[in-house]
């Protein structure tokens, strides 16, 4: 979905949560659904949450990559006992993401309001130079 669409979507009573954090986290519609098949303090597999959301696991692997990237999901590694590691995946604890959410907001919301007052300006100093050069 483009970003036009998705900035309607979320502005209208159509929205749901998976357009929250596509659109807070630039998240596509799989690395949603590897989101949903994750679980705070509980940890998985990729071939685990491959299952779960029946995607190849290189495509789970990527999806959690941009999780984690985001801070929304946090890897671990588990040593096998004979030799060698693997990693595991958990969804953030509700109380922090919901904080990282509501500052992502704070912070689109404040970027938003300079945009504005920056096009504010522009037009006001393009009002300024027509009507200087209108007396002119």
């Amino acid at each position: 979905m483009s970003k036009d669409n998705l900035s309607s979507k979320i502005n209208s009573e159509i929205a749901c949560c998976s357009d929250l954090l596509e659109t807070l986290f630039g998240l596509g519609p799989t690395d949603v659904i590897v989101f949903y098949s994750l679980d705070e303090g509980v940890w998985k597999t990729v071939p685990e949450i491959s299952e779960l959301t029946g995607r190849e696991s290189s495509t789970v692997y990527r999806s959690l990559q941009r999780l984690v990237n985001s801070g929304i999901a946090v890897r671990d590694v588990r040593t096998i006992r004979d030799g060698g590691y693997y990693y595991v995946y958990s969804l953030l604890s509700i109380e922090r993401l919901s904080n990282l959410m509501s500052d992502k907001i704070s912070s689109m919301t404040m970027g938003m309001e300079k945009l504005l007052n920056d096009l504010i300006s522009e037009m006001n100093s393009r009002k300024s130079y027509i009507s200087n050069r209108e007396q002119n």
